[in-house]
């Protein structure tokens, strides 16, 4: 008997050290106890759970290049665009589901999923140009969350979105990153008529420059996205003037990227050296070489762009082009990327 009540005591002590060691556990532990006979006549009671709250963890990350530029309308590196990764929300997110074997889209800084105006919008604006045809796809508004605010507590609203895209693809600023609103998947309707006011309408010859020419076609009419080809988007001359992203394959302007020389390029190049019948690269000339086709308007409204707000927390996006269910949600981040705080932006 004695022995055995020994053991039992024992194991009291044991399991209730045991129990007490909770630091490193994250999940509620409860004390265990057993029906050993106590030193004292006190009656036996439960003990109160002792629960222990689950740790929170910091996650600390670090470059080996910190990029220099962190405006995310003119960023250039992956370096600088890595801030972005933490610095950004999107309006939809994409995250694990709940088995981790498959993912869902939940907004973030929207409310909720865009809801299709297309035929609304369509009847209502015919400066939008969406096609007689089309009943879905063009156009989608998005409700915001109004929870979100700027670091200031000041609320974002769709006005901040409109006036953001705005700014980036401002004619008179050349942002670096303006390309990503004029082409790809998720284009405004419009934002190429803003953003190249003005100037010549290019069409890609979509064949090689062997080929254009045994069609007929001259080869001095011949252009170079040297903005595509060459990445000269902010090359400048030597008198400062900025390199157009179509350069005729006559031209000898020289463009580098401090105007001293370096990296330095011109039309004529590009086409004698890359994408001229029998050169290197003449296999990239469909994607690189372009001809006039006519002229775009001058003084063109952003007004007349597709993308404004139908509400305090509302915005209306109108496409170029159709698009919709996984690539409407993946595509129109876009949108968050390049939002700034415009008093602040501009001073």
């Amino acid at each position: 008997m004695k022995k055995t009540l020994a053991m039992l005591l024992a194991l009291v002590m044991v399991l209730s050290l045991v129990a007490g060691c909770t630091g490193n556990n994250p999940e509620p532990t409860t004390t265990v106890t057993t029906d050993a006979p106590k030193a004292t006549d006190a009656p036996a009671t439960e003990p109160e759970p002792v629960v222990v709250e689950k740790p929170t963890y910091t996650y600390n990350d670090y470059t080996s290049t910190l990029g220099a530029n962190w405006n995310p309308h003119t960023y250039q590196t992956t370096d600088e665009a890595y801030t972005l990764d933490y610095t950004t929300d999107g309006l939809y997110v994409f995250q694990f589901n709940e088995t981790f074997d498959g993912y869902v889209i939940n907004p973030s800084m929207a409310l909720s999923e865009p809801v299709d105006v297309t035929e609304a919008v369509k009847a209502a604006h015919p400066e939008f140009h969406i096609p007689e045809n089309a009943t879905s796809g063009y156009a989608y508004t998005i409700a915001l969350n109004p929870a979100c605010v700027w670091d200031d507590g000041t609320p974002i609203t769709a006005k901040d979105y409109v006036e953001s895209v705005r700014r980036l693809i401002d004619p008179k600023l050349l942002n670096y990153r303006s390309a990503d609103m004029l082409t790809g998947s998720l284009v405004p309707a419009n934002a190429n008529a803003y953003f190249y006011m003005g100037q010549s309408v290019y069409e890609g010859i979509g064949v090689t420059a062997s080929e254009f020419v045994e069609a007929g076609g001259n080869a001095d009419e011949l252009y170079v996205d040297c903005w595509g080809f060459w990445g000269a988007q902010g090359y400048i001359d030597a008198d400062g003037n900025a390199a157009p992203q179509y350069v005729s394959v006559t031209d000898e302007t020289a463009y580098s990227k401090d105007g001293a020389g370096d990296d330095e390029f011109t039309g004529k190049d590009l086409w004698e050296t890359y994408l001229a019948p029998g050169a290197a690269y003449e296999g990239y000339g469909p994607d690189y070489l372009f001809v006039i086709t006519g002229q775009y308007e001058d003084n063109f409204s952003f007004d007349n762009v597709g993308l404004y707000a139908s509400g305090d927390y509302e915005l209306t996006l109108v496409l170029e082009k159709s698009l919709s269910g996984f690539y409407l949600l993946y595509n129109i981040n876009s949108l968050s990327t390049f939002l700034v705080k415009c008093d602040l932006y501009d001073a």
